[in-house]
């Protein structure tokens, strides 16, 4: 990591002076930290997500633990806290062993009322390359070049040791793709293959829809996010989960946005404090307003009882005694 951050633009100067065949954990953390947002992380993970349930099974696991439809927002959190974690700390690190060992953890106690669905290899090794190559194939979507070669050996290297971190019923996770270019044929072999539609995988992606624009955007503009969601899954999958087609114009404004954005991000200034940086100051300041929140409310309920008890509600075992009479 740069001891230091000078300069208008100096992330990608750093990341291409970090060898990504050693560095590579640096240079994530750098791209993590100062080149994504909460939004764009949003919708990487959301879209990601739909990829994930191609297969019945996927879908099945998460209507199966009804955060998606019932508790959005508690597996958004979840999901960021996972993400920033690894991002900031990379898989060397103990933080992030423990990390994955907790979502290990997660994963096997749902497999013990779903037995066989995390035991399948393939479906971790996809999970970890499609998250690798998404934003690479983002690009393309939008007619641009893609992650350059420094960035694509770095996300190989990266997923390939948090790949060795994950188990399931089956035992470790093994057999990740040997470079890159093996992990986008392998995304594109897993996703080709002629899955069946699950009411599950319908009911599941419009969850995750709803979740992303409900977090990112006014109830006005619902529909260009629903719309930005939507163009970033193929074809393929969204016939699949017998998702529509989003809105020709909303689409085509999502697409340019997305494509602005990121050719913005070129000669715009970079930041100075990192994206994991400020969202883990401001969970912190989240958790501490909650548990004031409770502590009030706890209070409030406290006083009540009280009240009632020294009024004569019967709450207090001792009888109440009016001073004032003589």
């Amino acid at each position: 990591m740069p001891k230091t951050k000078r300069g208008y633009k100096w992330v990608d100067r750093a990341m291409r002076e970090l060898d990504p065949e050693t560095e590579y954990e640096q240079i994530i953390r750098l791209m993590g930290d100062y080149q994504l947002n909460a939004t764009v992380l949003d919708l990487v993970v959301s879209a990601s997500t739909i990829h994930n349930i191609v297969h019945p099974r996927g879908s099945e696991t998460l209507a199966h633990t009804g955060k998606i439809v019932s508790r959005r927002d508690k597996r958004a959190e979840d999901g960021y806290e996972f993400f920033w974690t690894w991002f900031a700390n990379g898989p060397s690190s103990d933080v992030v062993k423990e990390s994955v060992a907790r979502l290990n953890r997660m994963h096997l106690g749902i497999a013990r009322q779903l037995p066989g669905n995390f035991s399948y290899n393939e479906d971790f090794v996809f999970t970890l390359c499609q998250l690798g190559v998404f934003n690479h194939r983002l690009q393309k979507l939008l007619g641009l070049p893609g992650m350059p070669d420094h960035l694509k050996i770095a996300f190989h290297h990266w997923m390939r040791d948090m790949s060795a971190l994950f188990v399931g019923e089956h035992g470790p996770v093994t057999g990740f793709p040997e470079d890159f270019d093996a992990m986008l044929a392998f995304v594109e072999d897993y996703e080709s293959q002629p899955y069946e539609h699950s009411e599950n995988g319908l009911i599941v992606s419009e969850g995750i829809i709803q979740g992303f624009v409900e977090r990112n955007f006014p109830k006005r503009l619902w529909p260009f996010g629903r719309a930005m969601v939507l163009t970033t899954v193929p074809e393929p999958i969204r016939r699949l989960h017998h998702l529509p087609d989003p809105n020709r114009s909303l689409a085509a404004s999502a697409r340019l946005l997305l494509k602005t954005q990121m050719r913005l991000q070129k000669f715009l200034p970079d930041p100075r404090e990192g994206a994991s940086e400020k969202y883990f100051r401001e969970r912190a300041a989240l958790m501490e307003k909650r548990k004031a929140e409770r502590l009030a409310a706890h209070g409030v309920a406290a006083a009540e009882l009280s009240e009632e008890g020294t009024s004569g509600g019967g709450l207090c075992p001792v009888p109440h005694t009016d001073r004032t009479a003589s």
